[in-house]
């Protein structure tokens, strides 16, 4: 797995702790292809899905993206002051998407003047997680265009090119100035856990070094001791450390994020500060640009040079 700046959509989950990303437009793919970053944080720690939806993988020939957009009648589209167009493909019948919920989604993206498909979410090992509202949505306008919809609802949306990729666009896929369409799916509706607005308070003098990174334990755990290889859940919040404010959190999303240490999915600083833990334990780690974002930081998110403090609790640890 490649390490990209901000690792965004792993496997549909929100997060910035996540190493590494995938996908064409949304993710680390795009990164390397442009130099360019995705305008939320990406969300990309592969997370488990919320306890509402269902565990059965979809039938093989449901993840299939279809090739060509839904034909849509000109009077079906709703179009909004911001300019989105929608229309209701399938209306569901499950829990309605609002501001503030993690929600799961299915998607695939044209060019709306030639119908190019240029991204799926059909074409990876499973949908898109990211919260509602909270700014983390791959594109300014997807939060406006799923709000309202009920899981298993099907919905399209034309997006004009501000609330898209903007004027720069996606080279060479995205051109300039693009007006773009999705047809969405929702498959779940979360619940948001609350995540502290900032870090406890701590004794910097009781903090250790554990390789590059500074540690101090909170909580002891009592459970299994983690070990190479091992795939694990995690909760954790994420703080500047130069003035406290908390720029990620998997307690804003409705389910700890999994990952298999040792395999370069998380954070540099992370998978190195968590070494050593036992399930049940809570640990803050304080990690230096050079284990965390960096010389060029998180566009909006993290500055550059910056030092970060995880608090992390090791919830899990999977059995084979």
């Amino acid at each position: 797995m490649e390490r990209s700046t901000i690792g965004w959509l792993a496997a549909g989950a929100v997060g910035l702790l996540a190493a590494a990303g995938i996908g064409f437009m949304l993710s680390g793919d795009a990164q390397q292809t442009t130099g360019q970053q995705t305008t939320g944080p990406q969300t990309t720690v592969p997370s488990a899905p919320p306890a509402t939806s269902s565990t059965t993988p979809p039938p093989e020939d449901a993840r299939r993206p279809e090739e060509a957009p839904t034909a849509i009648a000109e009077d079906a589209w709703t179009k909004s002051e911001t300019g989105l167009r929608t229309s209701d493909l399938i209306v569901g019948d499950g829990e309605v998407a609002t501001d503030g919920s993690p929600v799961i989604v299915e998607y695939t993206g044209w060019l709306e003047e030639s119908g190019e498909m240029f991204d799926s979410s059909k074409r990876r090992a499973r949908p898109l997680l990211f919260t509602m509202g909270h700014g983390n949505a791959p594109i300014p306008g997807w939060d406006e265009a799923v709000l309202g919809m009920r899981v298993g609802g099907k919905r399209a949306a034309v997006f004009p090119p501000e609330l898209a990729f903007g004027q720069t666009g996606r080279p060479p896929r995205i051109p300039r100035n693009a007006t773009v369409r999705f047809e969405f799916e929702l498959v779940t509706v979360g619940s948001a856990r609350e995540a502290p607005e900032a870090p406890p308070a701590f004794d910097a003098s009781a903090m250790r070094a554990v390789g590059g990174v500074q540690v101090i334990d909170l909580e002891q755990g009592t459970g299994q001791a983690l070990a190479q290889g091992d795939t694990i859940s995690l909760d954790y919040s994420a703080f500047l450390k130069a003035d406290g404010k908390r720029f990620d959190s998997s307690l804003t999303r409705s389910a700890p994020a999994t990952f298999e240490w040792g395999k370069n999915e998380m954070l540099e600083g992370v998978e190195m500060g968590i070494a050593g833990m036992t399930v049940g334990g809570t640990r803050l780690i304080e990690i230096p640009p050079e284990l965390g974002y960096g010389e060029n930081g998180l566009r909006n998110y993290v500055p550059p040079q910056a030092t970060l403090l995880f608090l992390v609790q090791l919830v899990e640890i999977k059995d084979e």
